[in-house]
């Protein structure tokens, strides 16, 4: 998958993500299933995985060095989508509402984790 339609995918879950937090804000997080969201995520993750192959005999070791080979950069990939695209969209809500920026809403976020979101 390339970039730009790892980009696509990331917009997808983002934007199912909307509905996905109105159920999550009234429902355990544990038993939020918003349909389409975890197809959506598994497109995702699928595409941006590479296919794996282990040896019969190889040992606990010898497969985490590959899967950490093997997943690190695709996890870098659909990370740096997720950044890129919460860029693009926090210069558009900074433009459009300078006095409330994406920085303050994060840190309003961080500090009221626990209530938004207990445990």
């Amino acid at each position: 998958m390339n970039q730009a339609e790892m980009v696509r995918r990331v917009i997808g879950v983002l934007t199912a993500s909307e509905e996905w937090a109105r159920t999550a804000a009234t429902t355990d997080l544990d038993d939020v299933r918003t349909p389409g969201t975890e197809n959506i995520l598994n497109e995702l993750i699928g595409g941006a995985l590479p296919d794996m192959e282990f040896d019969f005999d190889a040992t606990a070791e010898e497969i985490a060095t590959q899967l950490s080979a093997d997943l690190g950069p695709a996890i870098t990939r659909i990370c740096t989508a997720f950044m890129a695209v919460h860029s693009e969209m926090a210069t558009a809500l900074n433009a459009a509402n300078p006095e409330r920026t994406s920085g303050q809403v994060l840190r309003d976020l961080s500090v009221d984790a626990d209530r938004i979101w207990p445990s």
